[in-house]
This record gives C-alpha cells, structure tokens and sequence, in this order.
C-alpha cells in the first residue's frame, strides 16, 4: 500500500473511531450513572445478591440440596455486610442519588420508575422513605428471617420487595438497553484502534521518535526513593509514621480511629519484638515511586531485592500523579513490613508463620 493510500485509511479510521466515540457517549452515561449512583446505594447492592434466590427456584424441580447450601451462604454474608453497614447514611443519600439516575441518564437508557410517579408522585424521598420501611434488607434480623423462613412457596415476598423490586428493574435496563451496544461498540473501537495504533507507530519511525506502550493492566516496575516532602512553605513531612501516632487518634466512637485494645496494650507495654528501631514501630513509610490505581497490594522491594513493605496508597498533594508526576510532592505510601511481621507475631500470635520466613534483620 503507497503512503497517500495509507494516509487516507487512517484518516478514515480516525473519523470513524470519532463518530463511534460520539455515538457511545450516551450509552458511557447511562453505564457512569447506574454504577456510581444506584450501585452507590448499598442497601440496592445487597438486595441484588439475593437474586440467586429467584434464579434456584426458577428451576422445576427445585434443588433442595443447593437451596439449603445458598441459604446457608446468604445468612453468612449477611452477617458480614451489616457488620459495618450505616442504614442512616445509606438512607440519607439514596434520594439524592436517585434523583441523579432519573435525571440525568440519557432518554430511553434509563430504568421504567414510573411506579414512583404512580404510587408516590414523583415525590423521590417519599418513595426512599418507604422503601427503607417496607424492605427487609435494611436490618440485620428482619434479613435473617426472611433467609431462614425462605421457601420456593414465598418467592413473591422476595419479588414484591420495594428494594429488590428498584435494584432488579435498574439492573434489567443497564442489561438490555446499555450493556449491549456499548459491547458492541467497544469490539469495534477496539479493532479500529488497531489500524489506528499502527499509523502511530509509521509516523513516530518516520520522524524517529519513541511511542510509550500502554502498561494498563500489565506487570510494570516503578522506582523511587524512601523520602518525605514539603507540602507547602513552613510544612515538611518525614517520611515515616510510628505506632505512638496510632494510639494518640485513638477514638473508639470514630470507625476510621478505632483501635484494638490488644494493639492498645502492646503499644503501652512498647511490646514490639524485634520489629522496632530504636524502640519506635513504623507502620508506614513514604517513597517517591510513580504509582497508580491497581497497584495497591504491590510488594516494595529494596536493592537487594528484599521485600521491605507493600503499597497501598498515595499522599493527598500526589493524587494528581497519574497525569502530572512532581518528584518533589508525589510520594506513593507502604505498608512496612516489619510491621505486618510485627502484626501477625505479636498481635495475631501467629509466631509459627514467622518462624518460617527467612527475615533479614
């Protein structure tokens, strides 16, 4: 193929990745506004996991044996989930985010809500108010009533649920009406990006320069120091934390500041094993590697290839990292290692773990 021809396939692949990118727009919208918004009411998220119940009574006959094991998984997460679920801020933000899937999800994208309209007058927190009152999911014993009272014969209490009704309705519109086309689309951007990729590479060989690969869902290696920063004038920050600052937030009334009492214990005592230094315990420490979302969880290695902590999180003033990277404020935080060593051993009293690791002191 001559380079006028060439030019002239990328040209039009180039209008019809735009037009294709036009047309999913809406679709992107629709998909943005089901997650973010009826997902984000977590009251319609637990109700959707008991749609395993209509799907095991569907069958004719039904299974018993798998019914009674569902059951039995259903009662175990259901005491998981309430274990920190807040019915009261759950309660205060589903009519605003509601009112956001009905509003602004593109025409013809959107769920049939208009029972709302029907029953409650379009009057959003009205019908909020009576979904939380009438549904079972809300509270933990009226949730494990229903599981061990649940019979295929009291299916309809489950379909007639106002929150399960909500979720199932939302669910069956993002299935049928967005998820679809926007597959669709997405297979053929996909393969239009290719042909696009590949004008890419000529034009960059042409004129000599590199192209960066796209490392999205690849194994990549990042580097940095162990180092703190300077926020804004007159701010510095070192570049570790220490237990001591652990139990000075301590505040068993705060979720976010609770602390263990046995870790409580082990920090008066100053407990710490061989894990400390200079009898201080550092629970995090901060390093100027690039990271970004999906590296939580991502071992820190030292020089020597020693595994010395695992990233988790970036400082507030770096999460701008992902399209602006400043060596001077971005600074990723690690988990150290010595105290997860510190946590299992002393707090879990799991020394025999310990004792199988080859540790360099």
């Amino acid at each position: 193929m001559g380079k006028k021809n060439s030019n002239t396939e990328y040209q039009k692949v180039v209008s019809e990745l735009n037009q294709l990118h036009i047309k999913q727009r809406p679709l992107t919208i629709a998909a943005d506004y089901y997650f973010e918004a009826i997902k984000g009411i977590e009251l319609l998220t637990f109700s959707e996991t008991f749609s395993r119940l209509e799907k095991i009574c569907s069958t004719n006959p039904v299974d018993e044996k798998a019914l009674s094991e569902l059951k039995a998984n259903l009662l175990k997460s259901t005491a998981g989930y309430f274990k920190n679920y807040d019915v009261a801020i759950d309660k205060a933000i589903m009519p605003l985010l509601l009112k956001e899937y009905i509003d602004k999800t593109p025409a013809g994208l959107e769920a049939n809500l208009n029972f709302i309209a029907k029953k409650h007058k379009n009057n959003i927190s009205s019908y909020c108010d009576y979904v939380f009152k009438k549904t079972v999911f809300a509270d933990q014993k009226r949730t494990e009533s229903f599981i061990q009272s649940f019979t295929p014969n009291k299916l309809s209490k489950l379909l007639n649920d106002p929150a399960y009704t909500l979720i199932k309705q939302c669910s069956l519109a993002y299935a049928s009406k967005v998820l679809p086309e926007m597959t669709k689309m997405t297979l053929e951007i996909n393969n239009l990006q290719k042909v696009y990729m590949k004008g890419q590479i000529e034009m960059a060989a042409e004129n000599k320069k590199n192209i960066y690969p796209d490392a999205n869902f690849t194994l990549r290696i990042t580097y940095g120091k162990v180092e703190g920063y300077e926020p804004r004038d007159g701010i510095a920050y070192k570049y570790y934390t220490t237990l001591d600052v652990v139990a000075e937030k301590y505040d068993s009334t705060n979720y976010d500041f609770n602390v263990p009492e046995k870790l409580l214990e082990l920090h008066k005592k100053k407990d710490y094993g061989r894990y400390a230094t200079d009898g201080k315990l550092v629970p995090c420490f901060l390093a100027s590697n690039h990271t970004t979302g999906g590296n939580s969880g991502s071992p820190v290695l030292n020089g020597q290839g020693q595994l010395i902590g695992i990233n988790f999180d970036r400082v507030w003033e770096g999460t701008m990292s992902d399209i602006m990277f400043d060596p001077a404020k971005c600074r990723n935080i690690t988990l150290d290692i010595r105290y997860v060593l510190f946590i299992v051993d002393k707090f879990a009293g799991a020394k025999w773990l310990t004792e199988e690791m080859n540790i360099v002191q």
